[in-house]
């Protein structure tokens, strides 16, 4: 009964579409304008907001934890307050009535994936940290069986 008076009384233009399927979220990415976020959890990283980047798609999250830090407010997406329905209206209608904004952020949220999330990218952070790891292993190593300096 809550679904079908939520999917009834959704405004125009805006889809409820439950669950999908990997290739269905892409595929509703494709022909979304901007993704919402709703959530009033802490967050540590949402890979919903790396997916929506990756599709050129500003996204509209609360101001907490991961989302506010990554999502970068008038950039890449606008915040809401957590749980306050009339502000989260307001910020997704401020971007139906801005297109040509709402466009420049579709273009940063774009750059910031290529920038920061792609997986050649986290590939060579990920190579990093077990390059200074080795390092910082085998300097401990080489240097464990040395007598301390006389003072």
């Amino acid at each position: 009964p809550l679904l079908q008076t939520t999917l009834l009384s959704a405004p125009p233009g805006v889809r409820i579409s439950g669950k999908l399927s990997k290739n269905g979220v892409s595929l509703a990415m494709r022909h979304a304008q901007f993704l919402v976020l709703p959530s009033v959890c802490y967050e540590g990283f949402p890979l919903v907001i790396a997916e929506a980047f990756a599709h050129g798609l500003p996204v509209v999250c609360s101001r907490l934890g991961g989302m506010r830090e990554i999502v970068e407010h008038g950039f890449t997406g606008l915040h809401f307050n957590p749980g306050d329905v009339h502000d989260l209206s307001v910020q997704c209608q401020w971007l139906f009535d801005h297109p040509e904004e709402c466009l420049k952020m579709s273009k940063h949220a774009r750059a910031e994936y290529l920038k920061h999330y792609t997986p050649e990218t986290n590939y060579k952070l990920l190579l990093d940290i077990y390059q200074t790891t080795i390092a910082q292993y085998r300097s401990s190593v080489l240097f464990a069986d040395q007598p301390d300096p006389v003072e």
